[in-house]
């Protein structure tokens, strides 16, 4: 396998995170984790695509009442050999997530906010992917760019992915949503306020990545050692680093 993107019917923005290069040298291994936007979006031939590539754990981002709404496709299946694990990355029953979810702030500050208030949430999402049963694992939510986003910088530093790369990988998904951009802002009449806001929020930007990492390395000393604070064991650590370990 070499390519990152992966086009599984009907998915929009699927990427492995394998390929990526190393600070110590070699890349990432591919068919390990992958990250995805909703996968409730998946075709009979897109399931069959995930089943192919040798997913076995799938980790639903969302929160309850998305899941509600759009139900994953893994639920009803119980001999398909994949284990669902709904995860949310926000505590909808937290105020201040839910405060933080409607204020449409900056992505930094929206980072920043998260690993402070999601902290629990971040800790069970990463056990999942360090204990997770052999095979290839993926994480997503409903577009696969904001959550997924900010753990993919999480596991991307955490393994030692080049911050360059990290940032490619983050703001791939424009292109890879560009159409459902397109479709939103023609919801709303140009130069109108609210199209001027989502023109300027929507596209993933690597200075939000940047920024994401320095203020992890400033103000925690670091991406493996804020995951030791919010008590992610080292042995987890060291079973993310294996599933990822380098190849040449």
């Amino acid at each position: 396998m070499t390519a990152r993107t992966l086009r599984w019917s009907s998915c929009l923005n699927v990427r492995d995170l394998g390929g990526l290069p190393l600070v110590s040298g070699g890349r990432t291994r591919f068919g390990a984790i992958v990250r995805a936007d909703g996968l409730f979006r998946l075709s009979p031939t897109g399931l069959e695509q995930v089943r192919a590539y040798g997913i076995r754990t799938v980790i639903d981002l969302r929160y309850p009442d998305e899941l509600a709404r759009r139900p994953n496709p893994y639920s009803p299946l119980s001999d398909g050999g994949v284990t669902l694990v709904h995860a949310s990355m926000m505590d909808m029953d937290n105020a201040a997530i839910v405060s933080l979810d409607r204020q449409h702030l900056p992505w930094l500050d929206w980072n920043v906010e998260m690993l402070r208030l999601a902290r629990p949430q971040i800790l069970t999402i990463l056990r999942t992917l360090a204990y997770a049963s052999p095979g290839g694992s993926i994480y997503h939510c409903h577009a696969g760019k904001d959550r997924t986003g900010l753990l993919s910088i999480l596991i991307e530093s955490l393994v030692g992915v080049e911050d360059h790369a990290i940032a490619d990988d983050y703001v791939a998904s424009n292109e890879n949503l560009k159409h459902v951009y397109a479709e939103i802002l023609a919801q709303y009449p140009a130069g109108s306020a609210e199209r001027t806001r989502l023109e300027t929020d929507m596209p993933c930007r690597a200075e939000t990545v940047h920024a994401t990492l320095a203020h992890l390395r400033a103000g925690h000393g670091g991406v493996e050692a804020y995951l030791l604070e919010i008590g992610l064991e080292p042995h987890a650590i060291v079973a993310l680093r294996a599933r990822l370990a380098a190849q040449e």
